[in-house]
């Protein structure tokens, strides 16, 4: 699969955390939303608001770059932290 990349080049796998910027507000104070990643099929992966509505949306499986999010928690398919993963650019 063609998983999507954070803005330090990590796959975003199914149970990662993401930082994701939302708004500049006053005095130039950056506000982040968090979300956590429910699953992947080869399309789409899904994640969640982590509001008490349940919301979900989706992203597609095309391999970009996310320059807004930034995996903050998480282990991959096989158990590896998120820190220990490769970084890749392309």
């Amino acid at each position: 699969m063609n998983h999507p990349r954070d803005k330090t080049g990590r796959e975003i796998l199914p149970g990662d955390t993401l930082k994701v910027f939302h708004f500049t507000g006053a005095r130039r104070k950056r506000n982040y939303m968090y979300k956590y990643v429910r699953w992947c099929n080869k399309e789409t992966m899904e994640l969640s608001h982590l509001n008490l509505k349940r919301e979900t949306y989706s992203l597609p499986m095309n391999g970009k770059l996310l320059t807004d999010c930034e995996i903050v928690q998480g282990y991959g398919e096989d158990g590896t932290p998120f820190d220990e993963r490769g970084r890749s650019f392309s």
